[in-house]
């Protein structure tokens, strides 16, 4: 290792032992580490350089154009120590562990590993300078703002990095940089904004992906899938299948039955839960006052309902209904105290969370439930 004799550094000797520097020069010394007081520290390929003013380092090698081009060079020489400056179009990688004197010269030192991170919208992001990550999210835009990329893909479940090429910014879902001269990546870290309502959909339904959550048990023979699509239309067609579980790590896509959820760290794992309009499916009305309330859970576009009453012989009560999904009126139809069912349509492209019914008198109305025709919807802000 370089050790440091100057009085401009300081050399660790173990884990816990540093010494300042006593004298000019350098020399090598086994198991040691010289840390050099540069005029500023750079950061690139996933190392830190120190620049020192005034000195170069021994023993030059190969010449590169750039400075990004030689320590890109350097970071994967495993006997390279830095990079010096000969001119503005011409560095060389070097291989000594000497510094020497020199007039209007300068050096970047090879240092420590080092990721640079920074937080943006209550989330850590790992920045990788002239790196790519892999894997497309399915039915995402390529972004013109890097900080509206990051918003959504903190915000998709597939997302797990945003990638940066050709003056757009892409969601992707791999984690694993790899080399990409001109391009970026930025890794997704840990958040503390409340995603517990994120879904995915798939087949008109939503599934909420938990990462590193095993959810119920396995089903015998139900684990020879090859995408979460193909398994969640299966998990559909199967009496009592509650979730898709995705081992990343072993490549193995199954079906779970059950809801007993327990963290697992053994391996990557993502299960995909089932969920239903209301949350279990069964959507029943919250009165207050003239208006009842169905709480959907998430968002869905209405083709139809059916809404169930008890009916109560010979009631005079009755009146108009006002329908709403979120804020779009689906429909204004007529009901009373001895209305057993009322179907209808909905407008077309009514979507939403909430069902509101705003009656003209609810005296003895008393809603059972409320059957619909309906389909999953990603977004109802859109």
């Amino acid at each position: 290792a370089v050790v440091s004799t100057q009085s401009t550094g300081v050399t660790q000797l173990s884990s816990d032992k540093f010494r300042l520097g006593k004298s000019t020069g350098t020399a090598t010394k086994a198991k040691a580490t010289g840390y050099f007081r540069g005029n500023k520290v750079v950061t690139y390929r996933l190392r830190v350089w120190s620049l020192v003013d005034g000195y170069v380092q021994s023993d030059p090698s190969v010449s590169f154009k750039t400075m990004k081009l030689a320590m890109n060079a350097c970071s994967k020489k495993k006997d390279c120590t830095g990079v010096n400056y000969i001119s503005d179009t011409k560095y060389k990688i070097t291989e000594g562990s000497k510094f020497i004197k020199k007039q209007g010269a300068k050096c970047w030192i090879l240092g420590g590993k080092h990721i640079p991170s920074f937080t943006y919208d209550s989330t850590i992001w790992y920045y990788y300078e002239d790196y790519k990550t892999a894997g497309e999210v399915p039915k995402t835009p390529a972004y013109t703002e890097r900080d509206t990329a990051l918003s959504a893909c903190v915000r998709n479940p597939l997302c797990k990095s945003v990638h940066f090429k050709g003056g757009k910014w892409y969601q992707r879902k791999g984690s694993s940089p790899a080399d990409a001269i001109g391009q970026k990546a930025w890794l997704l870290g840990k958040t503390t904004l409340d995603l517990s309502g994120m879904t995915l959909v798939y087949h008109y339904l939503h599934w909420t992906p938990l990462a590193g959550v095993q959810y119920g048990t396995a089903m015998p023979g139900q684990d020879g899938f090859k995408s979460i699509a193909e398994a969640t239309r299966q998990c559909m067609a199967t009496a009592g299948c509650t979730a898709v579980q995705h081992d990343e790590t072993k490549k193995k896509i199954s079906l779970r039955t059950g809801t007993a959820k327990k963290s697992y760290s053994k391996t990557r794992l993502t299960s995909y839960i089932k969920r239903f309009p209301c949350g279990n499916g069964d959507c029943t009305g919250q009165r207050k006052g003239k208006v009842v309330t169905v709480d959907l859970k998430h968002c869905y576009k209405i083709r139809s309902m059916e809404v169930y009453n008890q009916q109560k012989c010979c009631s005079k009560s009755g009146g108009n209904v006002v329908v709403k999904v979120d804020k779009t009126t689906c429909n204004t139809v007529y009901m009373g105290g001895k209305t057993a069912t009322v179907k209808f349509n909905c407008a077309s492209g009514t979507k939403g969370k909430k069902i509101t019914l705003t009656f003209n008198d609810t005296g003895d109305i008393n809603i059972q439930g409320v059957f619909l025709v309906f389909k999953a919807h990603p977004n109802c802000k859109k």
